[in-house]
């Protein structure tokens, strides 16, 4: 330090679902039997073909390409009287069987219908309705609508039309060779045969998700049975509208097209992937998400910034806030904040973060918000003290006045020479004591840093002693750091507060007082917040 600042920095310092295809069977091989669906085996590659009749339903279920599908036709309508029968001859003894064929669905001569047989045996049949009897001792019955069956014109399907709708039945794939039959027994004679009731109309009350369902007769005495498209994993779909995965799930088609559902979903009646790639993994757009390169959970279906927010019980959190390129935690936000800078030129921003506290004294109808450190902004005539970079860390840098009213960040302002005089008249307590001309300079100084005279630092103002470079008689004096604080006001003839760590006989170590420099010497800043922006 030059030895003509030694008397001038002894007086003065600055202050973040799968078609019931009955399936007309093609020539297979001899049914198992099983006693309910459940114990059917596993329809994978090795078992297509298969049929198996499932006691507890009466049915016979086949293994195609969509799963266990049910080979069950309608019931058919109650035939006309039947006549007397002759009595049947002794049966010869019957002949070794041969080798067992598949189920098959075979037409009656006469048209009316199919008859199912599975190894040698009948286990039912489908039948054309015929019209219905006149009713005994009851009133006319409405017209009945008949279910009929017939062969698809372009395929070997069957097309069961019961009134106006229609559900084709396909045909399954060729069954396995049956196992050789056995020794038919002496038939017996034939019991005479009974008169057929009356017969009722059947219609098609529903048909969707793969069952249709079919009802005979009206009120009370009607019955209704249910047809099986197909079957996938334990429920019924229809083919036509949905597919089956090996997984047993079923899934619309889209516009009529297969796909698979694990890495496409459809879209506009198209296939459209969502698997995408993030670094080294493929992941599901609809499950999580990528940032730099490594994928995250969504948060109840949406991204978030995994930086500064976290996923708790499916809401984003906000943990920091950013800030330019740096974050500080958002509990932090009480005594932090980030400030925008402008400059007027270019006008780029820069951000930086900075403490603040707001100074509240009721009982002299005070309330400022002030910066609880110094700026460290850099702009042209601003500098560091001895232009140590260090410095300007923890004392912020030094400004011109020029500089200094063009320093402070969006939102906040160089103070006024009253904004000062309103602080130091706020946290005084000595205001009632004639002989004391106030304490702010203790109340206002950080608790640290200070060679000597530290401050109690009472509202969190933290001033610190960053010394100044004092432009005197046209010479630039700088000392003071670590005993001296100066900040400038705005007042354009170079007013600023002055802060020093002990007694002189100008000042009083526990004073801020108010001082006239030149314009082109060099102090500390500290802004005070905007009020329209408080």
């Amino acid at each position: 330090m030059k030895n003509c600042l030694i008397p001038f920095f002894g007086t003065a310092l600055l202050l973040m679902a799968c078609g019931d295809e009955v399936t007309n069977i093609s020539e297979y091989g001899g049914a198992d039997t099983v006693k309910a669906f459940k114990d059917l085996g596993k329809c994978d590659k090795s078992a297509i073909g298969k049929f198996v009749y499932v006691s507890d339903s009466v049915k016979v279920y086949a293994c195609t390409d969509d799963g266990w599908t049910a080979v069950t036709g309608t019931d058919g309508s109650n035939g006309k009287n039947g006549t007397n029968g002759k009595n049947g001859k002794d049966g010869a003894d019957g002949k070794d069987g041969t080798d067992g064929k598949s189920c098959t669905m075979t037409a009656f001569k006469d048209g009316t219908g199919f008859d199912v047989v599975c190894d040698g045996k009948s286990i039912g049949s489908v039948k054309n309705g015929a019209d219905g009897a006149d009713g005994k001792d009851g009133s006319n019955g409405k017209d009945g609508t008949s279910c009929s069956v017939a062969k698809a014109e372009d395929s070997d399907d069957a097309v069961v039309t019961c009134g106006k709708t229609s559900v084709t039945i396909h045909n399954g794939v060729d069954g396995k060779p049956g196992a050789p039959g056995t020794k038919g027994t002496d038939g017996t004679n034939g019991t005479n045969g009974t008169n057929g009731s009356d017969g009722a109309s059947c219609k098609i009350v529903s048909d969707m998700d793969g069952v249709v369902q079919i009802q005979c007769g009206e009120g009370k005495d009607a019955t209704t049975t249910k047809l099986y498209k197909a079957i996938c994993g334990t429920k019924p779909y229809d083919p036509e509208k949905s597919f089956c995965t090996a997984e047993g799930e079923a899934y619309p088609l889209c516009n009529g097209k297969k796909y698979d559902p694990a890495t496409y979903e459809c879209v506009n009646g198209e296939p459209v992937k969502v698997l995408k790639s993030c670094g080294d993994e493929l992941y599901n757009v609809h499950a999580k998400f990528c940032f730099n390169n490594k994928t995250y959970p969504l948060c109840n279906g949406e991204e978030y910034d995994v930086e500064l927010e976290t996923c708790e019980n499916g809401k984003k959190v906000v943990v920091y806030e950013k800030c330019g390129d740096e974050k500080y935690k958002a509990e932090d936000a009480d005594h932090l904040f980030c400030a925008e800078f402008e400059n007027k030129d270019t006008e780029e921003k820069t951000y930086q973060i900075y403490k603040y506290t707001t100074i509240e004294v009721k009982s002299k109808d005070y309330s400022e918000t002030w910066m609880a450190e110094n700026l460290n902004y850099e702009t042209e005539n601003s500098r560091c003290y001895e232009n140590k970079e260090s410095n300007c860390e923890i004392y912020g840098r030094l400004y011109s006045l020029a500089a200094a009213k063009n320093a402070c960040p969006n939102g906040w302002r160089l103070p006024s020479l009253a904004d000062w005089d309103g602080l130091i008249y706020a946290v005084n307590e000595l205001d009632q004591n004639p002989d004391a001309k106030n304490n702010a300079g203790e109340v206002l100084k950080s608790s640290k840093i200070w060679n000597i005279g530290e401050g109690s630092d009472l509202y969190g103002f933290t001033a610190l002693p960053g010394g100044a470079r004092a432009f005197i008689e046209g010479v630039y004096h700088e000392g003071g750091l670590g005993t001296d604080a100066y900040f400038w006001s705005s007042r354009n003839s170079g007013m600023c507060v002055h802060l020093i760590n002990q007694t002189t006989h100008q000042n009083n170590v526990n004073e801020a007082s108010i001082e006239d420099f030149s314009p082109n010497s060099q102090f500390s800043v500290r802004c005070i917040k905007n009020a329209e922006s408080n």
